[in-house]
């Protein structure tokens, strides 16, 4: 494991991004601000070429890298979901810019894992671990690694030079430790902004199915499951009577958990991460006095833009809910979650296989995680003369010579156009290494083997050549079909221009 991931805490927060439909999370502490792709950064003359150029941020200058060139991905236009992270590296604070923010995701130490052995070159050497969230396996971000010092220098001179100017603000909060810092998420309910503590919040999700529960109906809207525990949720606006706007995309739901009780906030929007000193937590303008001031700590003003200064109200986790109220919630909670783990100690168990997910044409496939070597965007090919339809052609991986299959034509399936999401899955097969063409990578997923059956006689032939079995995800509707990689192959290389009969024969039932 690299020197970063041994110095991670037992929990935690990582901030979590999408590049080109890959998820990535970088350690909330080296976030300094999350915001909008602005309108204007300006270009640097003979800066890398993933160097976008540079804004004005508040009066502080600031480098932009985009992390697409960076990887070496194909340039997409920006939309209203692209964002800005903008963090330390290496002490200099750099803008990064990815497809879209997710959210804040709590990570368990024991949880991170070596990064997968399938990733392409151009990303491997940026990722210190990786952790599975769900369908897909979260990369955790070096970002001391995305900047050789040498490319580097020419920000430090530009921060340099800042420093010794006039504007002195930067240097002041410097010089106060960094311990004495504080982390808010910022949100709104309505066209008013609030703030909570990260410390706080374990986790940022969209909104959730919600149950109601009608004999509590008056304190919370209902329960969600989340990672097989039940969680209380309620909208906060409610709390403050606020007006009930209607849900949208940016309805979002912030987990939160005080003492032993976890449970969620439904907030309109997320607006920044931002990072505060003590002495920026002001107190509460005199007309907020009783009962409602104890819900508060105070207020902070936030210079979002250069032209415009936001007043955010910091929340008081603690007094949100009553005693009475907590305790409530508590006992719902450990009720539920009772009947929850007693239903779950009577599933059986079977082997787990891990498995990569990937589409051909709209169906799900499936090959064995150990099988894969790596996963890499599409390459220039090579034809091959009298080559099989199905083999697309050859390509040149770092000195090997891989032959591509495209697994729709294996399949006699559309061909579907090539696209920014497809890939080539390298895996190897004995002493061999191949290519799958696929359409588009899903995900890291593990599943118990008992769910996967022979294909069935009612198969045309040449599918089952290539399966190894045929399954249905719990809860879905989606089929899998796992395919034999060295089936696959070995029948690949006996091909001469017609399946044999023997081999179009259905797998027999014992």
């Amino acid at each position: 494991m690299s020197k970063l991931a041994s110095t991670l805490s037992d929990i935690s927060q990582f901030v979590t991004f999408t590049v080109n439909n890959e998820s990535f999370g970088v350690l909330i502490q080296i976030v300094e601000e999350i915001i909008i792709l602005p309108e204007k950064v300006t270009p640097v003359p003979r800066a890398p070429t993933y160097f976008s150029g540079m804004i004005n941020l508040r009066g502080e200058i600031i480098s932009v890298i985009d992390l697409r060139q960076r990887f070496q991905l194909p340039p997409v236009e920006p939309t209203n979901m692209t964002r800005i992270l903008v963090v330390s590296i290496t002490g200099i604070k750099v803008g990064m810019i990815v497809d879209a923010v997710i959210r804040v995701f709590p990570i368990a130490k024991k949880e991170v894992r070596l990064p997968p052995a399938i990733l392409n070159h151009s990303e491997s050497k940026y990722i210190f671990g990786s952790v599975q969230q769900g369908e897909t396996v979260l990369l955790l971000l070096d970002t001391d690694e995305l900047i050789p010092p040498e490319e580097l220098h020419f920000q430090q001179q530009l921060q340099e030079e800042q420093d010794s100017g006039e504007n002195t603000t930067t240097t002041t909060r410097e010089m106060i430790p960094h311990e004495q810092e504080r982390i808010l998420i910022g949100f709104k309910l309505g066209e008013e902004h609030f703030s909570l503590d990260i410390t706080h919040v374990e986790e940022i999700i969209e909104l959730p199915k919600i149950t109601p529960v009608p004999e509590m109906n008056n304190l919370i809207d209902g329960i969600f499951y989340q990672r097989d525990q039940a969680l209380p949720i309620l909208r906060l606006g409610r709390r403050f009577h606020m007006p009930q706007a209607e849900f949208t995309e940016d309805t979002t739901v912030l987990i939160v958990r005080e003492q032993d009780l976890s449970l969620g906030f439904i907030v309109d929007q997320i607006t920044e991460v931002f990072h505060i000193l003590p002495d920026d937590m002001l107190a509460l303008p005199a007309n907020i006095s009783g009962a409602s001031a104890e819900q508060f700590e105070g207020i902070v003003k936030v210079n979002f833009s250069e032209a415009e200064t936001t007043v955010v109200m910091a929340l008081n986790l603690q007094n949100i809910l009553t005693e009475e109220e907590q305790e409530h919630l508590l006992t719902l909670q450990e009720e539920l979650n009772e009947l929850e783990d007693h239903a779950l100690g009577e599933e059986s168990t079977s082997e787990t296989i891990s498995l990569l997910k990937f589409r051909v044409n709209d169906e799900i496939f499936a090959l064995r995680v150990l099988e894969i070597n790596e996963i890499t965007t599409m390459q220039k090919m090579v034809a091959v003369p009298k080559a099989p339809r199905f083999v697309n052609g050859v390509i040149n991986l770092r000195g090997d010579i891989i032959t591509i299959i495209g697994m729709a034509k294996l399949f006699d399936s559309d061909v579907a156009p090539i696209t920014e999401k497809s890939r080539i899955i390298v895996a190897q097969v004995g002493e061999k290494k191949v290519g799958f063409q696929v359409d588009q990578i899903i995900g890291i997923d593990h599943f118990s083997y008992d769910l996967f059956e022979a294909p069935s006689g009612i198969l045309k032939g040449q599918y089952n050549l290539f399966i190894e079995g045929i399954g249905r995800e719990p809860d879905k509707d989606e089929v899998i079909i796992l395919i034999d990689t060295h089936e696959t192959l070995t029948q690949s290389e006996m091909y001469d221009g017609e399946w044999t009969p023997p081999l179009l024969e259905a797998p027999t039932e014992e």
